[in-house]
Formats: structure tokens, C-alpha cells, sequence
């Protein structure tokens, strides 16, 4: 009997070639689609969960509250670790990570690079954190000032084959300039890990530092904290405050804030990164974009399973007679189950099989798409096994299920019976069912697509408020010389000199418009703030603002439109102590209007020092940080010192220029490496979870409408071998070939408006939402329900029109002459 099944099968295929292709096709679509989508969740998701102690490692984070506004970190003071496992039993562990300021030069006989990805950390990093040690004793690898960790990709850069264990580096930096010891390797940090290293310093070899004071003074710091399994971290939190006021209360009081701190959970940090002062050596992640495309990949699925059993159905009538007959000679409804069980087993394994060869020609375009490295695989682990078991065992319960119920209907004493009995049962009301969700899933794709799109092309097309177009940046110089000399403090006078040959010689290149330089470039996320009042106000009134040190031409270069006052001047000696405020600080200090707030005195606070600045000018707001924040107050200061980054403003972007720069600025900077970027590109990174979630509703949005018709096919073949008879009589009856076409398109109308009125009001409260994110958004307008309703009735239309016109021009002299 098997065999029997196998022969009938193979026969119906061959029989069926369009048809069958098309219900492989549409399965093993939907199948990748999921798949692939399933790679990239369970990428993101797996973050930080290889550490043996995941569960109790939590980031402390930084909640600072200021006259009503909230503000949060995931930095925090170097004394936050030792003083929260001094006070708090439930804290066991700590350990504190922080980027080497600037850049890093290793030096190892005749080889040296600059090193970006080392950080100074606790010698508890590697106890807490579960990176494998390969070679050296981890445990004791940081304790010593003068110790380095490498991971196996820098020690093999540096010594080759060679054992790298008790060997010396020579490391320059802003606090390291020392021979440190080789006393550890670990296997490189996989991809899947927020904390991204190519070397580990002693803490203790950079804590030294004046800057660094009693603790408290810097909070550029990443703290961990590992706690008891039994602990609760929310009640450890909740005695925040008074650990805070303990150790800083009179600063809190002093300048009129309120400080806390937060614990997140280690496999939270990478999706869940919504504070400031994240490292910058990682890509985070964002949970909505996950949870969103997770979406999508369960909708695609079920839209092709849907399409399954719609397909399944309309072939299963036109054997109506074959299994009628096999009922008539004996066959029972369990033999006739076991029969479209195997079938339906056969083209899920054929679809299947497609579908791993559509991954394999896809999963490069994927990756690239979605940003995944390349080591991740989209075929392998035992989580993806487990997905696709899960997924091809659902879709076949779906089918045995309604197998079950159309077999069920077939009666011994009816099964002659014509086959517009089959079209009564409740098998009919599931398939028109059906084909609703999966319309209203297009209607909400569309819409969803759009609304990206449109929100995307209002943040490459708004206007900032500064010119980004053919801006170099060009990272700031540390060092020089063929010996990589650190350029220390005392030494600002010499750099500052070099940058000023550098800036005379390159702005006299036809092609460039300016150079200016600043501690913060337009995009940048401020980390600066000081505590800035009215002159006239209470010492109570004094706010943390925004501070940005300027080069005189800053405004200038970047074309930014002062609304009253004047710019920096570097003939102005006084301008040292003056200030260019934007107009949200204008609005933000009580003034009128921007011409009031000229000649106006702020004073900056520094503990008990202060410092009386005069305003000069008001800008024009800008968008510094991306258009999901309000503007915000800001405020401007000369600086003439050089250690920042260079801005220079070309004419065109050409080859020619840029090396003609990097010949300059190596013949004045011998050793230090020309490290650029351009600001419109870095401005559109900004957006890259956005742009990535329109390019994925795009791709896939596109792949659900194509399944979508394979559903609206497959029951408008349905309808035409339903209603063949039923169209025959009424044409000799006199009806015309235009209300027969209106007669069987109206059925399909139907159930297009039932889903819109499903869907455009689900989707409209999900795009709603979804803009809440960016303080400068769309406005959900007509656009928003035309789209979808012209693009799914046209869809609609066309996909049916076939069928609908083959019924309307049929001869009803063929169609009833055995009547």
C-alpha cells in the first residue's frame, strides 16, 4: 500500500507540474524565509550567554536626575565597584573596563601598530567574565601594573609562532607608556560578546593619574558587579540613593542633582541599549528591530503554510472522483488520511530540501544585509534544528488537521454525490478564512514597508541644520615620529604649532573650503557637560549643559546659521572668555529672543571655582544627536589646543585630495596614521537598525505578497471548478460575460474588505508606536490607508482575473451537455 501511495503521488505530480511546483515553491519560500530570519534572532539573542556566570553578572549603570530630566549611562565612577562589594553582602564580585584613551601603540622589536581595541581592566575580568584563557594563568594576569593580556590573534601578530608568555611590549598611550609582560593569551573574543578586546592592561597601571582623584571625579568607567545566585538585584537597587548620598551627597547638593545607579542584566546589555556612553568598539543591538523581524518571520511562515493547505485543498477536489471512488471499492477515511498524510510529507520534505539550497544562494546577501559576521551560520546548531522540527512539524499538523475534517465530511451514501457538495462544508468557510489572514498580513506589510520608507527618507532628506556632505573627519593626533613618541601634555605647544602648518598647508588646496576642528563633530554623542547658570539667577538655578570646545571657524566650515550675535574670532582675544550658545539654550535660560541673549553672562561652575563667560552668538538649532533625540541646549567654547578631531570641508570627495591630505599629514605627522571618515556616511550609520528593518520589510514584504497570490490562486482555481455549472446555467439564462466576471471577482472583494477593515487599524497602532522613538517623525496621513488598499485590490484583481474571465468565456453547451 506504502508503494501504492508513492505511485499515485509521483503520478500527481507529473500530472500537476505547474501546480506542484508552485506548492513546493511557495513552502520551501516561506521555509528560508523563516529560517534565515531565525539566524539572524538567534544571533542577537545569544549575546553575552556563553559566560558560565551569566545570570549573576549585572552592568551597573548610571540614573541621574536634574531638575525633572532623567538621565542615564553605562559609565560610572572607578570608585562605584570596590565601594558597592564593600557595602553591599550581596555583591561578590567587581571588575571595571575603559578603552585606553585615544590610541594605543604596541611596539615589539621592529613591529608596531596602533592598537584600538585595548582596554585597562580589573584583574577580576577574567574570573567573572568566561573568556578562555589558552595560555598563562588567568587568574593572576592583572594584578601586576606591568602585565598585558593578548588574545590569540594579537599574539600571533606580534610573535608569530614563538611562546608569547613572559615576553615584552612596549605600549604608548595617554597613561601607558611602559614595557608591559606578556602573562596571558585568550582565544579571541567571539563576535557574539559586548565586551570586544584585542588586549587587556592593569587597571592599576592607569588609576594613577591625577584625573582620577578620589574616585569619584572621572565616571568614564564600565563596572560589573557578579552577585549571589540568591540575591536580588532590585532591592539592591532600590539602595541606591543612600549608597550614593553616602559617598557624594554634598555633591549632589551642591550642584542640584540626584544620582543612582541601575543594574543590567549581562544578557541584556547587547539588545537592550538604550543609555549613553556605550563602548564604541561594538555594534549594540536594538531589541525592537528583533522582536519585530521575529514577527515577520512567523507571519511568512504561516502565509506559506496557509498557502499549503489552500493549495492542497483545491488540488484534493479535482481528485474528488479518485478518492470517491477509492471509497466506493473499500478504502476507509483513515486509509484515504494515511494516504494525503504521506503526500503532504513528501512535499514539505521536497520543499524543505529547496529550501536549504534557497539559504545556502541567499546566506551571503543576508549577512550583509543584516550585519551578521561571517563566521555565523545559518545551518548548523541545535537550536536551528529544533526551529526547523518545530516548523515542519506544525505545518504538517495544519494539514493532517484539515485532511481530517474534509475526509471526515465524505459519507458512503453521498459519495456520488456532484462536487458542489464539497463546497458546503466547513472546510469552504477555513479556506475563504485563510485567505483573508493572509490579505490582511498584506495590507500589513505594505503599510509597515511604507511607513519605514517614508520615516528613512525623512531622516536622509531633513535638513540638520549643518553642512554633512564631503566633510572629512580626521581622527585627532596622540603621536609621532618614527619611534611613535607619545606626545605628552607639556608638549601641546609643539602639536598645537604642527596642526597649524598641517591646517595652512591643506586649506590652500583648491578643492578644500576649510578645516576647523572640535571635541564633539556634529553626529557625535556628547559625553561633556558642565553646570552653567544665568549670571542674574540663584547659585540653585545652575543645570548640566552640553558643552562643545570649537576651533573660531567651527560655525563656519560647517555652514551653520547664526540667528544673532557673532562667531568666534581668533583676532578677539577676549573670546577666550565668551561662549556661542544654540537657540535651545537661548529658549532654555529665560531669554527673550536670540538678540537679547547677546552680551549676556553665564558662569560656569567648577566645585568652588566659577568662570564668567559672555555671550557672543546664538545658533541656529541643529541636530547634533540623531533625530530620535529633541535638540537640546548646547553651548560653545573656544579651544585652541589641537588634541581634537579635524573637520575639513571639501569641495568633492575626489582620490586626488584625500591623498594629497594623507601626504601632508604624514610628512608632518611621520608614524601617525591617517585615520578618516566622512560625516555623512557616519550620520547615516546613526540610522543602521532602521535602515536594516526597512531593507528586511522591504525583501520580505515582497515575499509575503508573492505567497499571497499563490493563495489567491489557488482559490480562485477552487472557485472555477466550483462554480463551472453554476456560471453555465446563468449564461443560459442570458446572463453577459460582464456580470459573470463581476459575480466571481465580488467574492474576492469581499474578503479583501474584511481585511482591511482587520488590518489597517492593527497596523496603524503599530506604525503609530513604532515613530514614538524619533522626536522628529511622519505624519500618518491618507497615504497611509491608500497604499495598501490600491496595492492589495490591484494585486487581488490581477491574481483572480485569470481564472474569473476563463469562467466568464466558457461555452455552457460544453460544460452541460452530460446534464
Amino acid at each position: 500500500m506504502f508503494r501504492n501511495y508513492l505511485i499515485t503521488f509521483y503520478r500527481n505530480q507529473l500530472k500537476h507540474k505547474a501546480f506542484s511546483l508552485i506548492t513546493i515553491l511557495g513552502l520551501a519560500i516561506g521555509m528560508a524565509s523563516f529560517l534565515l530570519i531565525y539566524s539572524y534572532v538567534a544571533y542577537e539573542r545569544s549575546f553575552d550567554r556563553f559566560h558560565k556566570k551569566d545570570d549573576n553578572i549585572y552592568r551597573v549603570e548610571s540614573k541621574i536626575t536634574h531638575k525633572g530630566e532623567v538621565f542615564r549611562s553605562s559609565q560610572n565612577a572607578l570608585a562605584c565597584g570596590p565601594l558597592m562589594k564593600k557595602d553591599f553582602p550581596e555583591v561578590e564580585d567587581f571588575t571595571r573596563y575603559h578603552p585606553i584613551p585615544g590610541y594605543g601603540v604596541v611596539q615589539y622589536k621592529d613591529k608596531s601598530f596602533f592598537e584600538e581595541r585595548l582596554f585597562y581592566a580589573d584583574s577580576s575580568f577574567l574570573r567573572i567574565f568566561s573568556f578562555e584563557v589558552i595560555m598563562g594563568d588567568g587568574t593572576n594576569a592583572l594584578r601586576d601594573p606591568s602585565c598585558i593580556v593578548l588574545t590569540e590573534s594579537m599574539a600571533k601578530k606580534y610573535f608569530g609562532d614563538d611562546d608569547p608568555i613572559g615576553k615584552s611590549l612596549m605600549v604608548l598611550g595617554k597613561y601607558a607608556n611602559q614595557r608591559l609582560r606578556v602573562t596571558a593569551i585568550t582565544k579571541d573574543v567571539p563576535s557574539n560578546s559586548h565586551l570586544q578586546y584585542n588586549g587587556l592592561l592593569s587597571i592599576h597601571g592607569f588609576t594613577h593619574a591625577p584625573a582620577f582623584g578620589n574616585g569619584w571625579q572621572n565616571t568614564t568607567f564600565q563596572t560589573y558587579v557578579q552577585l549571589h545566585p540568591d540575591a536580588d538585584p532590585q532591592k539592591l537597587a532600590e539602595q541606591s540613593y543612600v549608597f550614593m548620598e553616602r559617598y557624594i551627597g554634598s555633591y549632589m547638593h551642591v550642584y542640584n542633582f540626584d544620582q543612582e545607579f541601575t543594574l543590567r542584566p549581562l544578557a541584556g546589555v547587547h539588545l537592550y541599549a538604550d543609555v549613553q556612553g556605550q563602548l564604541q568598539e561594538v555594534r549594540n543591538g536594538n531589541y525592537k528591530v528583533v522582536h519585530f523581524v521575529s514577527l515577520l518571520a512567523l507571519l511568512i511562515l504561516i502565509i506559506a503554510w496557509m498557502n499549503n493547505i489552500n493549495l492542497s485543498t483545491a488540488k484534493l477536489l479535482e481528485r474528488l472522483k479518485e478518492v470517491k471512488l477509492r471509497m466506493v471499492v473499500g478504502a476507509t477515511p483513515m486509509q484515504l488520511l494515511q494516504q494525503m498524510v504521506l503526500e503532504s510529507a513528501m512535499v514539505n520534505g521536497l520543499a524543505f530540501l529547496i529550501a536549504i539550497g534557497i539559504i545556502q544562494w541567499a546566506t551571503p546577501w543576508f549577512k550583509e544585509m543584516m550585519g551578521l559576521p561571517e563566521q555565523v551560520s545559518t545551518l548548523s546548531g541545535a537550536g536551528f534544528w529544533l526551529v526547523f522540527f518545530g516548523a515542519f512539524g506544525l505545518g504538517m499538523v495544519a494539514n493532517w488537521l484539515y485532511f481530517v475534517l474534509v475526509v471526515s465530511s465524505f459519507k458512503p451514501a453521498n459519495i456520488l454525490q456532484n462536487l458542489a457538495t464539497f463546497n458546503t462544508s466547513k472546510g469552504a468557510n477555513l479556506r475563504k478564512g485563510l485567505l483573508v489572514m493572509q490579505l490582511a498580513l498584506s495590507v500589513f506589510f505594505i503599510a509597515g514597508t511604507l511607513t519605514v520608507y517614508r520615516q528613512i527618507s525623512l531622516i536622509k532628506n531633513k535638513d540638520l541644520g549643518f553642512e554633512k556632505d564631503n566633510v572629512m573627519i580626521v581622527r585627532q593626533p596622540y603621536v609621532q615620529g618614527s619611534g611613535f613618541k607619545f606626545i605628552e601634555a607639556r608638549d601641546t605647544e609643539q602639536l598645537t604649532s604642527k596642526i597649524a602648518v598641517f591646517d595652512e598647508i591643506v586649506e590652500r588646496h583648491p578643492d578644500v573650503q576649510g578645516i576647523t576642528r572640535s571635541v564633539y563633530y556634529p553626529g557625535d554623542e556628547y559625553g561633556q557637560s558642565v553646570s552653567v547658570r544665568r549670571e542674574a539667577d540663584d547659585p540653585a538655578a545652575t543645570m548640566l549643559i552640553a558643552q562643545n570646545m570649537v576651533k573660531y571657524n567651527f560655525f563656519d566650515v560647517y555652514k551653520m546659521k547664526l540667528l544673532a550675535g557673532r562667531s568666534f574670532s581668533k583676532e578677539m582675544q577676549t573670546d577666550a572668555y565668551s561662549t556661542v550658545i544654540n537657540d535651545a539654550s537661548r529658549r532654555f535660560f529665560g531669554f527673550e529672543s536670540p538678540r537679547d541673549a547677546i552680551d549676556q553672562y553665564l558662569i560656569w561652575t567648577f566645585g568652588s571655582k566659577s568662570l564668567r563667560r559672555r555671550v557672543i552668538g546664538v545658533v541656529q538649532d541643529f541636530h547634533q544627536e540623531s533625530l530620535r533625540k529633541d535638540i537640546r541646549p548646547l553651548v560653545f567654547v573656544p579651544r585652541v589646543e589641537a588634541r581634537v578631531s579635524s573637520a575639513i570641508k571639501l569641495e568633492r570627495t575626489d582620490s586626488k585630495v584625500v591623498g594629497f591630505i594623507k601626504e601632508k599629514w604624514q610628512e608632518i605627522f611621520p608614524g601617525m596614521p591617517f585615520d578618516y571618515h566622512f560625516l555623512k556616511g557616519f550620520i547615516e550609520g546613526l540610522y543602521a537598525d532602521e535602515q536594516k528593518l526597512s531593507d528586511v520589510l522591504r525583501i520580505f514584504s515582497f515575499i509575503a505578497i508573492f505567497l499571497t497570490c499563490f493563495g489567491l490562486f489557488a482559490l480562485s482555481l477552487y472557485a472555477s471548478i466550483q462554480r463551472t455549472k453554476e456560471i453555465a446555467i446563468r449564461k443560459v439564462f442570458g446572463a453577459n460575460s460582464r456580470g459573470i466576471l463581476g459575480l466571481v471577482l465580488m467574492d474576492f472583494v469581499k474578503m479583501l474588505v474584511i481585511a482591511l477593515a482587520v488590518a489597517l487599524p492593527i497596523t496603524y497602532f503599530a506604525s503609530y508606536n513604532w515613530l514614538q522613538d524619533f522626536a522628529y517623525r511622519i505624519d500618518i496621513g491618507p497615504w497611509f490607508f491608500l497604499a495598501p488598499v490600491i496595492t492589495t485590490a490591484t494585486i487581488t484583481i490581477m491574481t483572480v482575473l485569470y481564472h474569473a474571465i476563463k469562467i466568464a468565456k466558457s461555452n455552457p453547451a460544453e460544460t452541460l451537455r452530460y446534464e
